[in-house]
């Protein structure tokens, strides 16, 4: 039996709460957390809270999940998984552009060596292959005047003269 207003019942009344592990019924869970029609110390496992609420669910559907929490979206200072509702401290083991995680950078980017970073250019560093590095890697050379290494100068319609590890468009005066 269920106790509601010092009445027993069968179930507890309608629009009326259990308390977990009692028989009494209540109006509203305060201060407690409910899921299907009970009233819980924390979400039961495999639920999740949702945020602001005190209502615990199975899934975080349309909201974004993080520990367990269901948000509108990812908390500060948290990243999204690409392609999914998950939101993480970090991006371990993947490449993070705009707070988001992806498998590699998107396509507009360049990734930031020695870093899982990923950025739209290479500012004040030097880019080979997509990568931006602190300095031309060791087996190439910098295009003058940019911020741009190649393989060979010899490859290069306009900067096709090498001096000192540098690719120029004609030969440098006093060289």
């Amino acid at each position: 039996k269920f106790e509601y207003n010092e009445i027993c019942y069968d179930q507890c009344p309608t629009d009326k709460k259990l308390i977990d592990t009692t028989n009494q019924c209540v109006d509203s869970c305060d201060g407690k957390f409910e899921y299907k029609d009970t009233c819980y110390q924390q979400c039961p496992t495999n639920t999740k809270l949702m945020v602001n609420t005190n209502q615990c669910v199975e899934s975080c559907t349309g909201k974004y999940e993080y520990n367990n929490t269901c948000y509108e979206g990812c908390p500060i200072n948290t990243k999204l998984m690409i392609d999914s509702n998950q939101c993480f401290d970090s991006c371990e083991n993947k490449f993070e552009y705009n707070n988001t995680c992806y498998e590699q950078c998107p396509s507009n980017t360049k990734l930031i060596s020695n870093t899982n970073l990923c950025a739209e250019s290479c500012d004040g560093k030097f880019e080979y292959n997509n990568t931006c590095y602190d300095q031309c890697p060791s087996n190439t050379k910098l295009m003058v005047n940019s911020n741009q290494c190649i393989e060979s100068c010899a490859n290069e319609n306009i900067y096709k003269y090498e001096f000192r590890n540098k690719c120029f468009k004609e030969c440098p005066t006093n060289s």
